[in-house]
């Protein structure tokens, strides 16, 4: 059971929640730019209007299978904000930049370079350049959870759910993310609410009984997108 402020802020998201992702849309005036020293061997590849640089085509395929199984509500909200989806075994280097009076600007502290090899075994994603990055060494199972818990952040920074999680959320989270997750755990999500919220959106997907047994509030908050 959450607590009743948690139901009246749900209960608002509910009602405001269809027209929601058309203003973020407009929310970010951040430009993205990929780069790195082996750029012409990347497959570059388009799901809808969410651009995919890959390794390879079959890394490509992978991640545009796990998009087919998303909520195309969510799809659709990340193309809104021109997401979009790196899965990489090489150096990378994000690069962002924002437009100001038409001259571009280089962020501060958005610039970093990261050397994938067989144990990076994660994902991440990067609010101010609205992409997400895979490591390709990750096999099927753990690439689908990365995604949806990627997206799970997304969904919070457009709503910014995880705030209001209360300690038997989180607690709720990270003990199904035990049981169920092939890469999370409990160590991974305890006293941390956004990693909490992120988890929650994979564990929707996998787990729906338990969820909605654990956190009704949050389980019929995603299913708005089902």
């Amino acid at each position: 059971m959450v607590n009743k402020k948690l139901y009246i802020f749900f209960y608002t998201i509910i009602f405001l929640s269809l027209f929601l992702f058309p203003i973020f849309s407009h929310a970010s005036e951040l430009t993205f730019l990929y780069d790195c020293a082996e750029k012409t061997d990347m497959h570059v590849g388009n799901y809808g209007s969410i651009a995919i640089y890959a390794s390879n085509q079959q890394d490509m395929e992978r991640v545009k299978n796990i998009l087919n199984t998303m909520p195309k509500q969510i799809v659709k909200g990340f193309e809104g904000i021109n997401g979009k989806i790196v899965i990489t075994d090489k150096e990378y280097i994000q690069l962002l930049y924002y437009e100001e009076n038409g001259l571009f600007y280089k962020s501060q502290s958005a610039a970093f370079g990261k050397m994938f090899d067989k144990q990076s075994l994660w994902g991440e994603y990067r609010e101010r350049g609205n992409a997400i990055v895979l490591s390709s060494y990750l096999p099927d199972d753990m690439l689908e959870t990365s995604l949806f818990h990627e997206f799970g952040h997304f969904i919070d920074s457009q709503y910014q759910i995880s705030p209001k999680l209360d300690e038997k959320n989180i607690n709720a989270f990270a003990h199904l993310s035990d049981l169920f997750s092939p890469c999370h755990n409990s160590e991974h999500i305890a006293d941390n609410a956004s990693e909490a919220f992120a988890e929650s959106f994979f564990l929707w997907k996998k787990c729906p009984e338990e969820m909605q047994k654990e956190c009704e509030t949050i389980y019929n908050f995603f299913q708005l997108f089902n």
